[in-house]
């Protein structure tokens, strides 16, 4: 049984068949691994809409829109959400283009198995579940080098999370979880691509099975009471908060996220030691520009042009303070004067002048007010020394920049939220309404909640959720 997917069989058989054939096919074929990373993550998709009571197989939704429907209606956070976004992705392209790299397939199945893991915290009613170690799936011979130094340091971890536990004389359920997986690794070393072969075959599903089975979810879920999919909904808040993803993990959620803010990006591809340049016409990320000491995360380039700097780090890190690295590449990125911007460099009284003019930090979280250092994207204009960092919901586009860029240095002193008015963002006094309307609907209903607290309840229909000083309102 796999590691990595095993645990789902009691609770969704068809989940652990797809994950545990992206498994199987890693070795094989790099394509195949990731059509079944998008085939488990799709079938995910249906099955928590039916069980929140909200799927319609007759309207023949897309993958992408019912994603957008349950994060929406916050059946699904946002962290999680975008965890989906980037398994589908690489898989239509998979599935389309007939692409796909042994580093997307292992990326895809690292996210698969994030998923899966927050799927049993939250709808296997197991919130304190532990998954032990990532387990490697075996490789091919012809694997890229990056991909097998990645693939030889998870093994690693699985061989020294075993010794760990052991040591500290951790619960025997740890300790058992820690030796499948070393198992696990044991079982590959011995195993051929005809073993993997007859297990695809052996586990292919009955699709009009399935299809019954989601009809079944959703007629139970429309019998339940409305308090159970509240419960639902905030398993998933508590479950996505807890989520880990690594430093690679969250590179390409960010890759995601620049795509949809209309910059080309691709940590693996568009890499500075891969070759990546800026170009004219060209909208780039280029990921790991140098600058004296160190290397940039990602440099944003509009045409020739170096725009800004962004420093990216795995999703428990502090925002706030990975902006300052990234300060420090703005000073010290290496830049032709042809990359550097007209109107720059910034100096401050600095003895190393900013050579950009925006400089951004995230961890690749969404925007959460309640742990404000922990999540969003912070940006900061350092072409004025009294600008201040902010906290942004989504990031600028290009053209969001370069109109930026065309912007007195003054105005632009006035902030984010005045900038951007117009663009789906609110001002500051906006905000400060709705969080002192919220703080009052709270304190007139719930009185003993007022002070602030974890809550989730339903006036007149309506439900409501976070923390009772601050909360979101959830459609349902």
């Amino acid at each position: 049984m796999s590691a990595n997917f095993g645990h789902l069989l009691e609770i969704s058989p068809e989940l652990h068949r797809l994950g545990t054939l992206a498994e199987r096919f890693f070795a094989e074929d790099a394509n195949t691994s990731l059509i079944k990373s998008r085939q488990f993550g799709e079938y995910m998709v249906k099955e928590i809409a039916a069980l929140s009571g909200v799927y319609d197989s007759a309207a023949r939704e897309t993958t992408n829109d019912l994603l957008r429907r349950l994060a929406t209606q916050q059946v699904l956070p946002r962290e999680v959400a975008d965890i989906f976004h980037a398994v589908r992705k690489s898989g239509n392209d998979a599935t389309h283009d007939l692409a796909g790299s042994p580093a997307e397939a292992l990326a895809a199945l690292k996210f698969c198995r994030a998923l899966g893991v927050w799927y049993r915290r939250t709808y296997g009613r197991d919130p304190g579940f532990k998954s032990g170690p990532f387990v490697p799936p075996r490789a091919s011979a012809d694997i890229d080098q990056a991909t097998q130094a990645e693939l030889t340091a998870l093994r690693a971890q699985v061989r020294e999370a075993e010794e760990k536990l052991a040591t500290a004389h951790a619960s025997a359920e740890d300790l058992a979880k820690a030796r499948v997986a070393a198992e696990e690794l044991a079982r590959q070393a011995s195993a051929d691509g005809a073993v993997w072969e007859q297990t695809a075959v052996e586990m292919e599903a009955n699709q009009a099975a399935l299809a019954r089975k989601l009809a079944e979810l959703q007629k139970a879920a429309e019998a339940q009471p409305e308090q159970l999919q509240i419960e639902f909904k905030q398993a998933g808040l508590k479950a996505a908060s807890s989520l880990e993803l690594d430093e690679r993990q969250t590179r390409r959620l960010i890759d995601v996220q620049l795509v949809d803010a209309g910059w080309e990006a691709d940590s693996d591809r568009l890499a500075y030691q891969k070759g990546a340049r800026p170009e004219e016409g060209r909208n780039l990320a280029i990921a790991e520009w140098p600058s004296d000491g160190g290397r940039a995360d990602y440099a944003l380039f509009v045409g020739l042009t170096c725009v800004g700097v962004i420093e990216a780090k795995r999703e428990s890190v502090d925002v706030p303070s990975t902006l300052q690295q990234a300060e420090r590449y703005a000073r010290t990125i290496v830049l032709t004067l042809e990359e550097l911007h007209p109107y720059g460099p910034w100096k401050h009284g600095l003895d190393e002048p900013f050579r950009v003019p925006f400089v951004f930090a995230t961890n690749g979280r969404p925007y959460v007010r309640q742990w404000v250092t922990k999540s969003g994207i912070w940006y900061r204009d350092v072409r004025r020394e009294t600008n201040h960092a902010v906290p942004m919901t989504s990031w600028f586009s290009p053209k969001d920049l370069l109109d930026k860029l065309t912007t007195d240095v003054d105005t632009a002193a006035q902030g984010l939220a005045e900038e951007s008015f117009g663009k789906g963002r609110m001002r500051p006094y906006q905000e400060e309404a709705i969080a002192a309307i919220e703080t009052a609907v709270v304190a007139y209903f719930f009185p003993s909640r007022a002070h602030g607290g974890d809550c989730l309840f339903s006036i007149q229909g309506r439900s409501w959720s976070g923390l009772c000083s601050t909360f979101d309102v959830i459609t349902g």
